[in-house]
């Protein structure tokens, strides 16, 4: 499925989104939160709601009159985003961090780690039976 083809099978599948711009600090010491945009996000699918943080950069934003603007980040953004950041039951830190180039010894890695745990938890409540359906579906997004 194209990228036009998740979006168009989130629209499908009626999935809703609501995202709310966040405060950022434009003096951070990381340069993608200092440059990027914060957003809570809050989803829904058949009355399950399903809400997270979720960072922009400046490539999903517009100039309009010398100001950057913000644009909403998509539904299917959204969830390609939390579905490829799952972590599988059976992937230990010393394999993920491997994986995606992190240090086994590091504790930010190790917060994140545990994050994408948890955030797959979450999607897997949120889209229920329809998991493998949307992770198919997310393939080619």
């Amino acid at each position: 499925m194209s990228e036009h083809g998740f979006a168009a099978f989130c629209l499908d599948k009626s999935v809703g989104i609501i995202a709310t711009l966040q405060p950022t600090d434009r003096n951070h010491a990381d340069e993608r939160k200092r440059t990027g945009f914060a957003w809570k996000v809050r989803l829904s699918y058949q009355g399950r709601k399903l809400s997270t943080d979720f960072w922009c950069g400046t490539g999903h934003a517009t100039t309009v009159a010398g100001k950057v603007m913000a644009t909403p980040p998509a539904v299917a953004d959204v969830l390609y985003s939390l579905i490829s950041d799952r972590v599988g039951d059976d992937t230990t830190f010393a394999e993920w961090a491997s994986d995606y180039g992190y240090s086994a010894d590091s504790i930010d890695a190790k917060k994140t780690y545990k994050a994408c745990i948890a955030n797959g938890k979450k999607l897997a409540v949120f889209l229920a039976d329809d998991l493998a359906v949307f992770v198919e579906a997310s393939h080619d997004y």
